[in-house]
């Protein structure tokens, strides 16, 4: 089970319902089938505003999960213990992780967007194919409004920026890593740059 915060959904539904109550929506959602089971609107991210509707979601359903991915973990864990029961595993999401690391990162260093991509390269690779495709698009200048070919290295360079992420990266599915890959690409990733500076 996946439980996550969010905020734009519920900025657009204040809107339209002319209200300013709520601060996020809690959603809780069950894989592998996706199903949406539980949406909360919260006064604030704290899991006591959700435990409420948690608790009576779970008299109604009964679900035994064997993971429990949250967006505030560790804080919290002995709540979802209590629920779920004591074998459960509680994990922070994917997502989450990752902008903990990235948000300790300055964003106006020279080298940001390469540690960045390398730490993105520790985690997961874009699909081979998607990827191939693109850089055939950006080659070929089918991808440019004024028909801009760009070679090899000109796309590897851009890959290191923010238009990389703004333009391409919605074009390409993710693959992750094994775990155990991951964390010694994660290990390789913190040795390489943690003493680094601009």
């Amino acid at each position: 089970i996946a439980y996550d915060h969010t905020f734009a959904t519920l900025s657009a539904y204040n809107k339209t319902q002319g209200l300013s109550k709520g601060k996020a929506i809690f959603t809780g959602l069950k894989k592998p089938s996706n199903e949406v089971f539980m949406v909360a609107i919260v006064p604030s991210t704290s899991l006591k505003d959700a435990s409420h509707a948690l608790i009576q979601s779970q008299r109604k359903r009964d679900m035994r999960p064997s993971v429990v991915m949250t967006d505030t973990i560790p804080k919290g864990e002995s709540f979802w213990k209590g629920l779920y029961g004591k074998d459960v595993d509680c994990q922070l999401g994917l997502f989450h992780f990752m902008h903990r690391i990235v948000d300790t990162l300055d964003s106006h260093s020279a080298i940001y967007w390469s540690c960045l991509v390398d730490l993105k390269d520790s985690i997961y690779i874009y699909d081979r194919n998607d990827l191939r495709l693109l850089k055939s698009a950006l080659m070929k200048g089918t991808l440019s409004r004024d028909g801009t070919k760009y070679t090899e290295d000109e796309i590897e360079e851009m890959r290191c920026s923010k238009l990389w992420k703004q333009r391409y990266d919605k074009y390409l599915k993710k693959v992750f890593h094994l775990a155990d890959v991951m964390e010694t690409k994660l290990q390789e990733w913190i040795y390489n740059w943690e003493n680094k500076c601009d």
